[in-house]
């Protein structure tokens, strides 16, 4: 099996210092472990789920659950919820759902990340995390632990 990218070692193991032979092997593992740059791909199929919600779907439902309001008056309303969870993760980094929970960009502790083959040093930045209320947290964990 070859690698690509891998230059091609010829060790003989039996005339080296145990240091040498384990640090060859942290390499190697290192080497072999490695995936030639391949992203993380989430849990969820989010591309190729068509049972996930599309806009045109989504609207026509929240039109459904408001009395059969008017698509475009419930689209407007809709977008100004966004606006306002916006605004308020830019002022105060965390945006409040009554009845959901907490958006909150909470800062990300700085690290070593790869560049391309190569690792940098990432310094802090903010991340985006959803903390829901715990009523609704105790609801998802019964119905997981019920079936």
């Amino acid at each position: 099996m070859f690698v690509t990218g891998v230059p091609q070692i010829n060790v003989d193991v039996y005339n080296m210092s145990p240091q040498t032979v384990f640090l060859i092997f942290q390499y190697l593992t290192l080497v072999l472990l490695y995936t030639d740059g391949m992203a993380w791909t989430p849990p969820i199929d989010r591309r190729g789920n068509k049972a996930l919600l599309n806009k045109e779907r989504f609207f026509t439902l929240l039109c459904e659950q408001n009395n059969f309001m008017d698509q475009d008056t419930v689209s407007q309303f809709y977008m100004g919820v966004v606006k306002v969870v916006a605004r308020e993760l830019r002022e105060h980094k965390i945006a409040r759902l009554p009845e959901l929970g907490d958006l909150a960009l909470v800062p990300q502790r700085p690290r070593l990340g790869w560049m391309g083959k190569t690792r940098v040093y990432m310094g802090p930045r903010d991340v985006l995390r959803f903390y829901p209320l715990e009523k609704m947290r105790i609801y998802y964990n019964k119905r997981q632990n019920a079936t």
